[in-house]
């Protein structure tokens, strides 16, 4: 016997699942979709990154993106379920830009980390709508995981226990994503003033906090009995 609880449980929304934890359509085509042409997913994703970074996702829209690719909306969902699935598929792509920096000639930790995070920065400044999108999607698309293992691989050579990794890299990536995000909001606000951003000063608080950050978690460990 159903009961008004459980029909309240089936009506209440269901939390989305990522499009990573979905099986992923491949690289479709639809010669008879209405103006599609050579469309694929690739093909969407490059350019929804494209609007987002013109308009933002305030005002990202699939039917924007249709009218931008020249094909109709139903063409896109072809492809793609939803605006939430094309989202993260362009932050992924989006971390895929990511210049990953080489192994430092002193193969120090501490160096290669930070040559890390000045280029994640770097990129997310280039992209702001991305850092939105950090704080509604798992962050799992193999450009994610790709990056996310490196800064693993970085923290093995470190001296903090392996225990104690995943804490290092949980504070390492909130303060590049909150240094960040403020700055992209200040750089928001002070074009809407006509003012400029001082990138050099920028690039040097980011690289003295984090230093300062890193520097403590070395530390601790150096004394730590």
């Amino acid at each position: 016997m159903t009961t008004a609880k459980d029909e309240d449980a089936r009506r209440a929304p269901q939390p989305r699942q990522s499009v990573w934890l979905r099986q992923v359509p491949g690289q479709r085509r639809r010669t008879s979709a209405a103006g599609a042409g050579n469309l694929d997913r690739e093909r969407i994703v490059t350019a929804a990154v494209q609007l987002l970074d013109s308009e933002g996702e305030a005002q990202f829209s699939m039917r924007r993106l249709a009218a931008d690719l020249k094909v109709t909306p139903m063409s896109v969902y072809w492809y793609v379920n939803c605006k939430d699935d094309l989202l993260e598929f362009a932050l992924d792509a989006v971390v895929g830009r990511i210049r990953l920096p080489g192994t430092s000639a002193g193969f120090d930790w501490q160096d290669d980390l930070l040559a890390l995070a000045v280029a994640w920065r770097h990129t997310m400044i280039a992209h702001p709508w991305a850092l939105g999108c950090y704080a509604k999607y798992v962050g799992i698309g193999p450009h994610s995981v790709r990056f996310s293992l490196r800064v693993q691989d970085i923290l093995a050579r470190s001296p903090i226990p392996e225990a104690l990794r995943p804490t290092a890299l949980s504070a390492v990536f909130r303060f590049m994503y909150g240094f960040t995000s403020l700055e992209s909001l200040g750089t928001a606000r002070g074009q809407a003033v006509g003012s400029g951003t001082d990138e050099p000063t920028a690039v040097r608080d980011f690289a003295r906090g984090l230093t300062w950050l890193v520097t403590g978690m070395s530390t601790e460990m150096t004394i730590r009995p």
